[in-house]
């Protein structure tokens, strides 16, 4: 597999999940016991595998996690501000 190959990969829906768990098989990553296995062949436990040995791609969903779902997550920094500004009220 090509660098090339990797930037035309599904990116959506099961087609994407399927073409992650297959690349990073591609990159080593193996479950040993082929756990949650998908119809192509590939299964998700070398995704597992794989998040288990890089932590920078964890903070990577983390950082994708809370940019593209503030409203699901309680403390968003505008929700902070919103309550320092009634904390600032009931003090005044």
């Amino acid at each position: 597999m090509n660098y090339s190959d990797v930037e035309s990969l599904p990116i959506e829906g099961t087609s994407g999940y399927n073409a992650l768990c297959g690349l990073v098989r591609h990159l080593g990553s193996r479950d040993p016991f082929q756990q949650m296995g998908n119809a192509d062949g590939t299964c998700g436990g070398d995704l597992i595998c794989f998040l288990e040995d890089n932590p920078g791609a964890v903070e990577a969903l983390y950082t994708w996690i809370s940019e593209n779902y503030k409203s699901e997550l309680k403390g968003t920094e505008d929700e902070d501000e919103d309550e320092d500004e009634d904390e600032d009220e009931e003090n005044d």
